[in-house]
């Protein structure tokens, strides 16, 4: 039909579908396992979200487990359909990488994590660590 206009994958939609294989993937090997996942469409908003849940196969529900996060926005999305960015760079979304553990002297354990994660990733991530804790009487 003349005038129709079929619109490519979004780049939210090309790394979910290939970030979503590969830790599947290790979830087959039995690598990792997965114990979450989220895909969610805010109409309200019209933004993306896709998070994937993960521990150590071998390790207890009690270890540390990491989650990878894939956000848009509806200026991420609206850019990318739309082209109205001059510079193709802008177009995407933000990927995060969260690990979730138990410390016991953050003195200690947090530059310990720090130094881990930079001798890993190098320079390239932001790093940032939160802490947060139960009150209990």
């Amino acid at each position: 039909m003349k005038g129709d206009k079929m619109f490519d994958p979004t780049v939210f939609d090309n790394l979910k579908v290939v970030a979503e294989g590969a830790v599947y993937d290790l979830d087959l090997q039995g690598v990792i396992l997965i114990t979450n996942r989220c895909d969610q469409v805010d109409l309200a908003k019209l933004s993306r979200y896709f998070a994937l849940t993960f521990r150590m196969a071998d390790q207890g529900i009690e270890s540390v487990h990491g989650e990878l996060r894939l956000k848009a926005e509806i200026a991420d999305l609206a850019s990318e359909i739309l082209e109205t960015q001059a510079d193709e760079t802008m177009y995407g979304c933000t990927v995060e990488v969260v690990f979730f553990t138990s410390i016991h002297h953050p003195e200690d354990d947090c530059p310990f994590i720090q130094q881990n994660l930079l001798e890993l990733w190098g320079n390239r991530p932001i790093i940032t660590q939160k802490l947060s804790y139960f009150y209990c009487r």
